[in-house]
């Protein structure tokens, strides 16, 4: 049973183009060196050929790895964009959920509040504790908090 191939990674793909581009680059000097040896004109018609070939191999090898290495890249960017795209999400989902705890925490003092206090009293401790919530929902513990816990702190 035969071995099963390598992977065709980046890096092993890399390698290949370079190993042939070397191969072609061998041949090309292999075929220049006959050619200005050759002394008759049917040698040099055929060395001329062979150079040909040789170039074409060369240039074809050289295409294709200036074609791997732009699809590598565009691969590169969609990933990154993929994962600042992830990031975002992610912090949106956060901000939101930060959001909505702070928002129970002040749903709470808000009805305490307004019912307890006059107007100008209420509205002046609600934006002193709305500052202070602020301050803690900052904290990477905020979510985390109850909101039980979060109120007895601003009480």
């Amino acid at each position: 049973m035969e071995p099963a191939p390598p992977a065709l990674t980046p890096e092993h793909i890399d390698s290949l183009f370079a190993l042939m581009a070397e191969a072609g680059a061998v041949g090309v000097r292999k075929v220049q060196a006959r050619l200005q040896a050759a002394e008759t004109d049917e040698a040099v018609e055929r060395m001329s050929r062979s150079l040909q070939t040789v170039g074409r191999y060369l240039r074809q090898t050289l295409a294709l790895k200036l074609r791997f290495d732009r699809e590598q890249a565009q691969v590169a960017v969609e990933q990154r964009h993929a994962a600042e795209q992830q990031r975002q999400d992610a912090e949106r989902v956060h901000a939101d959920a930060r959001g909505r705890h702070r928002k129970r925490v002040r749903d709470h003092f808000a009805r305490l509040l307004w019912t307890e206090y006059e107007a100008d009293d209420a509205q002046e401790i609600f934006n002193d504790l709305d500052d202070r919530l602020g301050d803690l929902a900052e904290d990477a513990a905020f979510l985390g908090t109850p909101i039980e816990t979060l109120i007895a702190r601003l009480t």
